[in-house]
């Protein structure tokens, strides 16, 4: 489909070898293909995700009355709140 022809039909090429995530062996599944985080980062779409997610979340204030929530808005003594949850999440993406 183009923006000039909505209709254009476009020909599907078959995708040789395996493509599935997992390959079962010997009763267990393995990862078919893993991919560093760095590799995985380098796909804009992807790091942009990861980062987009990281500064919301990084952006909450954490609301409560328990003795957790001054902890959980000033985690770190050396770097701000901000500083400290987006590198957090963004690790974990």
């Amino acid at each position: 489909m183009s923006l000039t022809n909505p209709f254009e039909r476009r020909s599907a090429m078959a995708m040789v070898g395996n493509t599935a995530p997992f390959i079962m062996s010997g009763g267990t599944f393995i990862p078919n293909e893993l991919v560093s985080a760095e590799e995985a980062l380098k796909n804009s779409d992807l790091y942009s995700v990861a980062s987009l997610i990281s500064s919301d979340i990084a952006g909450a204030k954490f609301i409560g009355d328990n003795s957790f929530t001054e902890m959980l808005n000033k985690p770190s003594d050396r770097v701000n709140r901000v500083t400290f949850w987006q590198t957090a999440v963004r690790c974990l993406c």
